[in-house]
């Protein structure tokens, strides 16, 4: 079977809200999968590439969407390698089942290698209330104050949008989520909360999620489903 007919693509342009690049067609490793789980997907591959090829314009989403084993994981990489590869800052992660109770588990894995370029760029009140979220609170009493007191979700939300800012003012910037629908409610909240205010910067949205998995809303705010392209 032609892999490449299993790809459809639907995208909308809508101001203050994300381009929908959505393919219906799994990366906590980084490495690429072998290249034999790319043969015959030339079509869908190169839409990828397209999508997260720099310079960015404005705020894009792609969202790669298929069965179990169709290869979304092998093309979300595809996609992260060569963006990488072009300059731009790659924030990468895979939620899994099992950490999806765990409070900011998937902007641990975005932000948290990358927390030292941010804590630069970013005010006290942001910085402080992300490092909380996190994990990352060091200062005095932190122990504590993180017993106690849960970081509020609208001021970790705002300091998530100034993060990405701030990344996105440094280059391209790509955001990878694979297993999407396994992020824990308090990343999605904050990261829908984002990706509604982040347009006209050079940032792209890279998602990869099973299409056989119960039902529910887009990731992220990416309502508004496309209509699909004949």
């Amino acid at each position: 079977m032609d892999q490449n007919r299993c790809v459809g693509i639907r995208e909308t342009t809508y101001r203050r809200r994300y381009a929908l690049d959505r393919m219906t067609t799994s990366a906590r490793q980084t490495h690429a999968d072998p290249a034999s789980s790319l043969v015959g997907r030339d079509e869908a591959v190169a839409r990828v590439l397209a999508g997260v090829q720099p310079p960015y314009v404005d705020a894009l989403a792609v969202l790669i969407e298929g069965p179990a084993g169709i290869g979304k994981t092998s093309l979300l990489r595809a996609g992260v390698a060569s963006a990488e590869a072009a300059g731009a800052t790659v924030l990468y992660a895979r939620p899994v089942e099992t950490e999806a109770n765990y409070a900011y588990a998937t902007l641990v894995d975005l932000l948290g290698p990358h927390l030292a370029l941010i804590d630069r760029r970013l005010a006290e009140s942001h910085r402080a209330a992300l490092r909380r979220a996190l994990g990352y609170d060091d200062g005095p009493g932190s122990a504590d104050a993180t017993i106690e007191e849960a970081p509020d979700a609208q001021r970790v939300a705002a300091a998530v949008l100034a993060a990405l800012r701030a990344l996105a003012a440094h280059g391209p910037l790509l955001i990878a989520i694979d297993d999407a629908p396994w992020a824990d409610p308090a990343s999605r909240d904050a990261l829908a909360f984002t990706m509604r205010r982040l347009a006209g910067l050079p940032l792209r949205l890279l998602i990869a999620q099973r299409s056989d998995m119960p039902g529910g809303p887009p990731p992220f705010g990416l309502a508004d489903a496309a209509r699909p392209i004949p």
